[in-house]
């Protein structure tokens, strides 16, 4: 990237720690009105109404629809594997996981509304998962007694991370296949973890539809509790946290002594954490610029949003400047060539980097984006940035 983001080139994960740059951030924010400048004189007279029917027509709604179809299969693909016990059928099990799973990475963002009602997020994607708990409750599971789910408890003990564990731990099909005979209730506790989060999946796809996507447009005023507001802090919520902090910085050992390989996500199918977190990555940027969840089209957008406000970073428009870093964590992912888990084993500067350019933009979305658009974060920010 030829324009470097106004404030923050202090930012090195190669140190491990970016707390050093916190004074800098203070004073760098004070100075944001002046570096990167907006035309604030300008009425804002944004459709509002109009990105908000765009969101949830034409990118929310259809990517909970594709979650909640892509998880009845796997339900079925387990229900089918659970009366065989094949290598056959085994296979198109971990295929039909392994798609829901990439489905779940593009509606995690959109957790707002009835997903977060319901702690979707927690109880489909909580990792590492707790292998003990999961061994010793799949291994003693009864049908007519399952854990209560709702439980904060065992968001560690369900959702896709568990399923990972009972679905590859084992490493070869055969491994698999042989601890299924000895242990045939481990596959009633997996019938029950895929359909519970088909179950999930599905009633907030209902409650969108039937209802929640009236709500959500009509909220589309300014305050703190309207719609846009609240779906800025959850972009970056979900940019900071889950992307950047979750799939990577925790397991390269940005908040720790040592780095933390074992917190990857999908740690028991490794091949698949830059998958996952390449599809995730690419909900943020597709969103951002208001691209449809079909990709056939393009719609209102934070990015247009910033554009009709003039808004600009040094000499260029701030919606190319975060462009232009979107593309420089892009460059970065693609020097990965191993799992996440063998980069931070055997590279993990590489991991590093990656961080690196996922934490100019948090920056940059947190400060500029933010008060641009007029939004206050509304969250704890514990990380030190």
């Amino acid at each position: 990237m030829t324009n470097k983001p106004c404030l923050f080139a202090c930012f090195s994960v190669k140190r491990r720690s970016i707390s050093g740059c916190f004074g800098v951030l203070l004073f760098g924010v004070l100075l944001v009105t002046s570096s990167c400048e907006t035309n604030q004189n300008d009425l804002d007279n944004w459709d509002r109404s109009a990105m908000l029917s765009h969101w949830s027509n034409e990118i929310i709604v259809p990517a909970w629809n594709q979650f909640a179809n892509t998880s009845l299969e796997a339900v079925h693909a387990a229900d089918t594997f659970a009366l065989r016990l094949d290598s056959t059928h085994f296979e198109i099990l971990r295929s039909k996981y392994k798609t829901a799973y990439g489905s779940w990475q593009k509606i995690s963002l959109f957790e707002i509304g009835p997903g977060e009602q319901l702690n979707i997020r927690l109880r489909c994607n909580t990792y590492p998962t707790d292998t003990t708990i999961v061994k010793g409750s799949s291994e003693t599971f009864m049908s007519n007694n399952p854990p209560n789910l709702l439980l904060p408890s065992t968001f560690t003990q369900q959702g896709f991370p568990a399923l990972d564990y009972l679905l590859f731990a084992k490493g070869s099909i055969k491994k698999q296949l042989e601890y299924y005979s000895i242990h045939p209730e481990v596959v009633g506790y997996i019938q029950m973890l895929f359909s519970n989060i088909a179950l999930l999946g599905n009633e907030v796809y209902t409650d969108w539809t039937s209802g929640y996507k009236t709500i959500f447009v009509q909220a589309d005023g300014s305050s703190a509790t309207a719609s846009v507001n609240k779906m800025a802090n959850d972009f970056i919520f979900h940019y900071e946290k889950e992307l950047r902090a979750g799939k990577v910085g925790i397991p390269a050992g940005i908040f720790s002594v040592n780095t933390l390989p074992q917190n990857v996500e999908s740690i028991y199918h490794p091949e698949f954490s830059n998958e996952l977190f390449q599809v995730s990555f690419n909900a943020h940027v597709n969103f951002f610029n208001g691209y449809s969840f079909d990709g056939l089209s393009q719609g209102p957008s934070f990015s247009e949003y910033l554009d009709h406000l003039a808004a600009t970073e040094d000499t260029i428009p701030l919606s190319d400047a975060v462009n232009q870093q979107f593309d420089e964590t892009q460059t970065a992912l693609n020097t990965i060539s191993e799992s996440f888990k063998a980069t931070v084993e055997n590279d993990v500067f590489a991991l590093l980097a990656l961080y690196d350019e996922l934490q100019r933009n948090t920056i940059r979305i947190k400060t500029e984006v933010m008060q641009v658009l007029n939004v206050k974060i509304d969250y704890v920010d514990a990380d030190g940035d």
